[in-house]
């Protein structure tokens, strides 16, 4: 990406904390520089680790501790002690502490570096400091050498005696430092040079907007204000937000020029009791702390709104996903571990075995960590055991105890009963030429094992492909199946291939009482767990990176890329969205029949302008590469979400696909690749 423009600079104070790492993250995703204040950068931890590694691995280890380092640079950007010397000089909007500096020249850290490792003797900590000066004194200093700046206000005059450190140490090595004087004259010499003094002075003027972080407790305390609301359990109504929802919103209201003023960022509430009814129901293995129905103390809290913050254009995530998403990451982190073995977990779970085909799969992957996660014993079968296929499943949250991988052949019934075997349920995702075959194997195996349920990944262009046999402008459900011959003579394969499959499927249940469902997803977008990028991501760099393999861009004759891509309606949906439907449908008794997976309608062209808005940096496939096709109607994925399945937003499920291609390196440009590629799928459906 191109770097942010001077404009796009923002400062984040306590950039280590909750919100603040979220936002951070959330900026620099969207191509910000950020400055982040920090109150303990981690020097100690980072020393304290080296003396650990040190005494374990009888490695000899010496560190050296230099105070503020200034003196003359020689990397082309300015470091950050350069930078409290050049705001000395520059002079700002702030005020600075007459604070008591410890100063080291950087070419006497270089020699105490050198002296350190080659003195045989040196052992242990070295004090790296030279002489003490105060705030005031430092800038009296500069100011007879450099009279035309305008220095910084020194007016905040505070009583703060740190008691002096001691280089003696390092001198009895033969350490000599510079004087004080010379190392701050030779750096401002430095920066004159450079050129960093000559920069606009730092001004108040040149910040856009100021965000600041308030709380829902400044604004609903107040009993003055009219009342009327719920009852409140152990006196608390909990207003609930995302972390991530939280940073959305402040870059909202930074970005967004017409706002002013306060915005609450709290869409829902709950009290103590119906949270705890959430959280067992999605995570019943934890022991759950009591909560009296009648509490000696009740109060009375009136309801507030962030409407404000939604006409802005915000939106938060569902409830739901912020309580499952934190449970993981406490469990993942250790936060919450379960006091009992994993014998006991699994039958506070009923036993629950599955096996999932295709298990190292992009889907597939997303729903054995689901699995996992509720208390499942997962049998994934694989074609190729290698770490280099299935390492990402081997290190997902109880992995180790609870996924049993098994390589298996769909077309091989015996491999397929022996992974089946043992299991109440099946997800059979690897659907794979030839289909029928392999489906059927999985369904007899299935049978013979008696499990409880079969779901099946079948795909929305099982639907959608019905131009004369479903009635004009009608919204597509579960009763429209894509039309096979007409498939045929316009040679589109895989639609056949998934069509025949599906009704194999259900058409074997129906015959033998095995209960089969299945799932017909749209084009599915979202995070990566499986190394290797797929198809369904490959869509999506295609559309951002094109033209940054093919040299310079001429935009007379050139649209992007070497394959134009036919401007379809796509139906998209989130993959951790579609594990989400996979389990729902499997362990809901009322689930039946097909269930479409697709709630997200978008054209390549409009996918096109979202993409640009919000990445600017990439030059994306122009409208030109793309040419017209009828749009098929839209379909309903209603049936679903009448049995509680919810989805993500898609700008969410496209933000996070780039953040992760992104993060994965699949965004960058690489000497003697092959051109970047539209995947020939994606224009055959």
């Amino acid at each position: 990406m191109a770097l942010p423009s001077p404009l796009r600079r923002v400062c984040v104070t306590g950039g280590g904390g909750f919100i603040a790492s979220w936002l951070v993250k959330l900026l620099l995703s969207r191509g910000y520089s950020v400055h982040a204040t920090l109150r303990d950068p981690g020097k100690t931890a980072a020393e304290e680790t080296a003396w650990e590694y040190s005494e374990k691995n009888g490695l000899k280890v010496v560190t050296v501790c230099p105070c503020l380092v200034f003196g003359p640079l020689l990397q082309p950007t300015v470091n950050t002690s350069s930078k409290v010397l050049i705001y000395t000089i520059k002079g700002g909007p702030n005020a600075m502490k007459n604070f008591m500096w410890h100063i080291v020249d950087v070419r006497d850290v270089a020699d105490a570096l050198v002296l350190v490792y080659e003195k045989p003797e040196s052992s242990g900590r070295y004090i790296c400091g030279g002489d003490n000066i105060s705030t005031n004194d430092m800038v009296e200093l500069l100011k007879k050498n450099y009279p035309t700046y305008n220095y910084v206000s020194c007016n905040i005059d505070i009583d703060l005696q740190f008691a002096p450190i001691s280089s003696e140490k390092l001198r009895s090595l033969g350490w000599k430092p510079r004087e004080l004087e010379e190392t701050l004259l030779d750096s401002a010499d430095c920066y004159e040079k450079e050129g960093i003094l000559q920069d606009v002075a730092c001004s108040a003027n040149n910040v856009q907007k100021v965000v600041v972080v308030s709380s829902t407790s400044a604004v609903h305390f107040n009993p003055n204000w009219p009342q009327g609301g719920p009852i409140v359990m152990n006196n608390m109504l909990f207003h609930i937000v995302d972390v991530r929802d939280v940073a959305e919103a402040l870059l909202v209201v930074y970005e967004t020029a017409e706002s002013s003023g306060r915005y609450i960022c709290a869409p829902d509430r709950t009290n103590t009791k119906d949270l705890l009814n959430v959280l067992k129901k999605t995570h019943p293995n934890y022991n759950y702390v009591t909560c009296a129905n009648d509490p000696d103390h009740k109060s009375i809290v009136t309801p507030i709104t962030s409407q404000k913050l939604k006409n802005l254009g915000w939106k938060p995530r569902k409830i739901d996903e912020t309580l499952s998403d934190s449970i993981e990451y406490y469990e993942k982190a250790d936060l919450v571990p379960d006091a009992s073995s994993s014998k006991e977990r699994r039958e506070r779970g009923n036993g629950r075995t599955a096996c999932g085909t295709g298990a190292g799969g992009y889907i597939a992957s997303w729903l054995v960590k689901l699995l996992l996660s509720r208390g499942y014993t997962v049998h994934g079968t694989v074609r190729d055991l290698s770490d280099m296929k299935t390492g990402h499943l081997k290190r997902l949250q109880n992995a180790a105890e609870n996924l049993r991988l098994f390589k298996a052949d769909l077309l091989d019934y015996d491999m397929m009963a022996a992974a089946i075997a043992g299991c109440q349920g099946v997800f059979h995702l690897q659907m794979l030429a030839p289909a029928v075959t392999g489906t059927t194997n999985v369904l007899k195996a299935a049978s013979a094992a008696k499990v409880q349920r079969v779901v099946v990944v079948s795909s929305i262009v099982a639907v959608e492909i019905n131009p004369k046999g479903w009635p004009e402008g009608k919204v597509r459900d579960e009763n429209c199946w894509s039309d096979t011959e007409f498939c045929r003579k316009i040679k589109s394969w895989y639609p056949v291939a998934k069509v025949i499959a599906e009704e194999a499927a259900l058409e074997y249940g129906r015959q033998t009482g095995l209960d089969v469902v299945t799932l017909n997803p749209g084009l599915v977008f979202g995070p990566q767990l499986q190394p290797m990028v797929n198809a369904s991501s490959q869509f999506l760099i295609y559309l951002l990176k094109v033209r940054s393999l093919h040299g310079i861009f001429d935009p007379s004759t050139d649209t992007g890329g070497p394959d134009r891509v036919r401007d379809k309606l796509w139906h998209i949906v989130d993959v951790r969205d579609v594990a989400d439907a996979l389990l729902l449908i499997y362990e809901s008794p009322e689930a039946s029949g097909r269930h479409i997976c697709a709630p997200h309608v978008i054209s390549v062209r409009d996918l096109l302008n979202l993409l640009k808005s919000k990445y600017p940096d990439y030059t994306c496939l122009t409208k030109d590469a793309t040419y017209n096709m009828d749009h098929p109607a839209p379909m309903t994925s209603e049936k679903l979400k009448k049995l509680g399945w919810s989805c993500r937003t898609l700008e969410e499920t496209i933000e996070d696909t780039v953040q992760f291609c992104w993060g994965a390196g699949f965004l960058e440009d690489v000497d003697g690749a092959p051109p970047c590629r539209f995947p020939p799928l994606f224009n055959m459906i």
